[in-house]
């Protein structure tokens, strides 16, 4: 597993290794959690100059990194602006974040209703707290999550999804009204 010079291929190798063996989503995020914080320290290793790009009117660049061929695995380095913001959303898949560069807040939101009604998505915050680099949050499929840079400079995040990412269909909720939409992060 983890050794000086660990970089993208080795990451996807050991992310492989744990999707095949484990039990459930829950243990593929119990180990998959320590992997992106190490990577996270160490970007020099697996990240290129050009995963900076983001779209300011977006609020984030997603930049694919790496896309496993049955579906299974998807990585990706996020940048966002200072300011970059996206709103609550699930994504159906399981998901672990970590910054590389600068910090994020993260924010964890739960339903209030119960999601019966097409559209309709009452939600309320829990709990919020910074990410840096070395830390990382892990997120299970349908968990409400939001993510802003309330830095003065760019910030850059590695996130790892169990699935492709064309595929990865996000329930978006308002944080002042009922409304949920369902999007496709592309």
């Amino acid at each position: 597993m983890k050794s000086i010079g660990y970089g993208l291929s080795e990451l996807i190798a050991d992310l492989r290794v744990i999707i095949a063996e484990a039990r459930n989503e829950r243990e593929i995020l119990e180990q998959a959690r320590p992997l992106a914080e190490w990577v996270s320290q160490e970007p020099e290793n697996w990240l290129p100059a050009l995963r900076f790009e983001a779209d300011s009117q977006r609020g984030f660049g997603v930049n694919l990194l790496h896309e496993e061929p049955g579906n299974t695995l998807t990585v990706c380095a996020v940048a966002w602006p200072p300011g970059g913001y996206v709103s609550p959303h699930d994504h159906h898949t399981w998901e672990i974040l970590s910054p590389v560069y600068g910090s994020v807040c993260h924010s964890s939101w739960e339903r209030r209703d119960s999601g019966s009604k097409p559209g309709c998505g009452k939600i309320e915050k829990r709990s919020e707290f910074l990410l840096r680099p070395g830390q990382a949050a892990a997120v299970m499929p349908n968990e409400i999550h939001a993510l802003e840079n309330f830095g003065p400079g760019l910030s850059l995040t590695i996130h790892i999804y169990g699935c492709k990412l064309s595929d990865v269909e996000r329930g978006r909720f308002a944080t002042n009204g009922p409304e949920e939409t369902t999007t496709f992060l592309r």
